[in-house]
């Protein structure tokens, strides 16, 4: 017979790992003050199913105690072997229809055949289609008095939330190692079947939370009556507990020749170094959620440690060209930093508690030091700044009306901030004709150079940057005339700087290199 079943929970204290769930549902019934819906919510093989029957038997149990159910009345014998037709249970994967849920509203409105209540008990309740969800809507929200639903599902998210508000929602959580080791132990009891708790832990490990898989896995490799941890250890490919517990022990002795031998042994005896890792890693969560526990700051950096570095191995695991390198290095990474921890202990080190709450607050303020040198150079920046800006508009306000002289004298640094590179060397080829506060005249000696600031993206960048001189608004005029391409006497321009018949052309082109200034 199926380990499963034959062992399934007849009373909720055999119920394992769900303690909040149980004993919120105990003293509803005690009170006999029980919603008529529940979801049930959580991984596969916590214990749903096992609950939702146990609830649905002590709702319509003849004799309970303090809530919990007989298995002894005619109701509870005949629930136990499946002849209570007022306790329906549907798998809601075939099931899905509006018209299966329809059918089940129609009947739930007839009275109760043999109990004094009748459950339906709706297992993967998240496989129902929209359809049949508003079906059963109204229902939950107003049943009928003898009417309770169980609702059971592995993905709640899929749930519609309109069904939830109408539930009493219970979330059932994943089973440790130590409580599926733990009933495991109870069934190689009753079945006589030799075992050691490596083996079980090992097969608690592989479960992943699930108590029903776990079973499953006991009821796999102990076909013989006994369940030998490395036979299992090599059926599973893991490696055997003791070998965690021992190689933990090691890099605690800062014994490193051992514990590279371990691990060697491990892969000599055909054990996945992959596998042992991920346990290994399993192994050193458990002994720092243990330290969090019991409150153990002071060893939370050294557990830390060792996790960070056995990750990193784990991962190079996949591409190492020796397969025992990573974690050999592991090892050694581990004593050696552990060692170097330990001499900087001695001498006020980083690794004492107390030094590194001191390193701690020493970088703290290193970098608050460097934040506020920065914040002063910014500012700083930011004074040196506004006051060239308060210079630069000093100059310009105490600059000369508009006329000939003041637009001459400061041609060249207008000219400088012209961005586009065409338009500055088309001003570079201009003569001021005339200036006043109305009109500014421009002469070129070649239309190409005029075109450029007659275009809006020239004549815009020329007006704005010589009212960023002027502070006054003018118009712009250009002509064509012949004039002398040698500096004015004003200019400060250098004899090499004379544009000749080369420069010209090199001007021609940069200019037509830039359409877009």
């Amino acid at each position: 017979m199926n380990l499963a079943r034959k062992y399934r929970p007849r009373h909720f204290n055999e119920i394992v790992g769900q303690e909040h769930v149980t004993k919120t549902i105990l003293n509803s019934l005690k009170k006999d003050f029980v919603s008529h819906a529940f979801l049930f919510c959580g991984v596969r093989g916590t214990g749903k199913t096992s609950i939702a029957r146990l609830l649905a038997k002590s709702l319509n149990c003849l004799n309970p105690q303090d809530g919990e159910l007989c298995n002894e009345c005619e109701m509870c014998l005949s629930a136990n072997q499946g002849r209570l037709v007022d306790l329906i249970e549907i798998d809601a994967a075939s099931h899905t229809g509006v018209d299966n849920v329809r059918e089940l509203i129609d009947k739930m409105q007839f009275q109760p055949t043999m109990a004094k209540r009748k459950i339906h008990i709706i297992d993967e309740v998240h496989m129902l289609s929209r359809g049949a969800f508003n079906a059963l809507l109204k229902t939950l929200e107003e049943p009928p008095e003898h009417v309770y639903f169980i609702l059971a599902t592995t993905e709640r998210h899929k749930i519609p939330d309109t069904i939830q508000s109408r539930c009493q929602i219970f979330n059932f959580k994943h089973l440790s190692k130590n409580e599926i080791a733990g009933r495991l132990q109870e069934l190689c009891d009753k079945e006589q079947v030799e075992t050691d708790r490596d083996a079980l832990l090992m097969i608690a490990n592989e479960a992943g939370g699930s108590m029903r898989d776990a079973i499953f896995l006991l009821e796999q490799y102990s076909g013989e009556g006994k369940l030998d941890a490395k036979i299992l250890a090599k059926e599973l490919g893991l490696a055997p507990q003791t070998s965690l517990e021992n190689l933990y022990q090691l890099l605690i002795e800062k014994n490193t020749k051992e514990a590279i031998e371990l691990v060697t042994g491990i892969a000599n005896e055909g054990f996945s170094l992959s596998n042992f890792s991920k346990s290994f890693l399993s192994f050193l969560r458990d002994q720092m959620l243990e330290m969090v526990e019991a409150d153990k700051k002071e060893e939370l950096p050294d557990i830390l440690e060792k996790i960070r570095i056995f990750s990193r191995a784990h991962v190079d695991l996949k591409s190492s060209v020796i397969p025992t390198l990573p974690l050999e290095v592991a090892i050694v990474s581990v004593i050696e930093e552990s060692e170097q921890d330990k001499k900087e202990e001695k001498s006020g080190g980083w690794f004492s508690f107390g030094a590194k709450k001191q390193e701690t607050t020493k970088k703290k303020e290193a970098k608050q030091e460097v934040k506020e040198k920065n914040e002063e150079q910014v500012k700083t920046a930011e004074n040196t700044e506004e006051k060239e800006k308060t210079e630069e508009k000093s100059a310009v306000f105490e600059a000369p009306e508009i006329n000939f002289e003041s637009v001459q004298k400061l041609w060249p640094n207008i000219i400088d901030k012209i961005p586009s590179p065409g338009v500055k060397m088309a001003l570079k080829q201009a003569k001021i004709i005339s200036a006043d506060h109305e009109k500014l005249i421009l002469g070129f000696s070649a239309n190409l150079f005029k075109e450029r600031l007659d275009t809006p993206l020239g004549n815009k960048e020329f007006i704005t940057v010589f009212e960023e001189f002027f502070k006054t608004p003018i118009k712009l005029e250009t002509k064509i005339e012949r004039i002398s391409l040698e500096p004015t006497e004003n200019t400060e321009e250098k004899d090499d700087e004379k544009l000749t018949g080369k420069d010209l052309g090199d001007a021609v082109e940069e200019i037509f290199s830039n359409p877009g200034a």
